[in-house]
């Protein structure tokens, strides 16, 4: 820093002539430097600052479309909030603190589905993103940087959380994840099983139709991440009523 502030002042006073280019080039250097440190810190009320084997509570707002997923008996509902507030103390005795940071959060055996746009206070485990432990796993903690997600949040049971308000009538978001539900339902009318399944993946991200037996032919071909992109990014993918078929026994 004091490098910088020293090749700033001298720039100005050489400012025409022809020293500056080579003062100018050699300020590079410090000014990348100061930068990779910076973005290496970690704000003091950053979420993944409070990653720990202890269970808290988290409050936040749902960003992205909650994913639900039903194998048997078992319902699992995942979804992305920014956090804005974890307690790690108790009922009687509580201990709030302001957080920063989106949380990816697993929530098994929901007794509420909520919507983008609610706010949520849930009970779980606060977790680092699982990182690749064999060449060809999927990478859960780069999968989860690139989209600016800091943790891993783990909730279990019906009583586990709940919303704590939910969103407002003037965002769009809500609205557009009814649509979302209700396009799902025309997609169902108009083609059987699995190709009805395929479509809503693929275009609209729901994945709960989707077996175990053809997600692992999409994990064998390698067009797995298909489903996932769908699921963030909601690009289209024109397929066509004969191609979706050739998926279908």
């Amino acid at each position: 820093m004091g490098l910088l502030g020293i090749g700033v002042i001298a720039l100005w006073l050489l400012r025409g002539q022809r020293w500056f280019l080579l003062i100018f080039l050699i300020l590079l250097v410090p000014a990348g430097f100061l930068n990779f440190a910076a973005e290496s810190i970690r704000p003091l009320n950053s979420i993944e600052n409070s990653v720990s084997q202890r269970r808290l509570s988290i409050t936040g707002r749902i960003k992205t479309f909650p994913d639900i997923k039903v194998k048997g008996k078992g319902k699992r509902v995942s979804f992305v909030i920014a956090s804005d507030e974890i307690d790690t103390g108790s009922r009687r005795f509580p201990k709030p603190r302001t957080v920063r940071g989106d949380v990816q959060v697993f929530w098994m055996q929901p007794g509420v589905i909520p919507e983008i746009g609610d706010t949520v206070r849930l009970y779980g485990e606060l977790k680092s993103p699982r990182r690749r432990l064999n060449p060809g796993e999927f990478d859960q903690e780069k999968y989860l940087q690139e989209r600016n997600i800091q943790a891993v949040f783990q909730v279990i049971g019906k009583r586990s959380g709940h919303i704590v308000k939910t969103a407002s009538i003037l965002d769009p978001a809500p609205w557009i994840g009814r649509l979302r539900f209700w396009i799902a339902e025309r997609v169902d009318l108009v083609y059987k099983r699995p190709e009805s399944s395929i479509l809503k993946a693929l275009i609209l991200g729901i994945r709960d139709d989707i077996g175990g037996r053809r997600r692992d032919d999409f994990m064998k071909t390698g067009t797995v991440h298909l489903f996932a992109t769908a699921n963030t990014k909601r690009d289209f993918a024109p397929f066509s009523n004969k191609i979706i078929a050739t998926y279908s026994p």
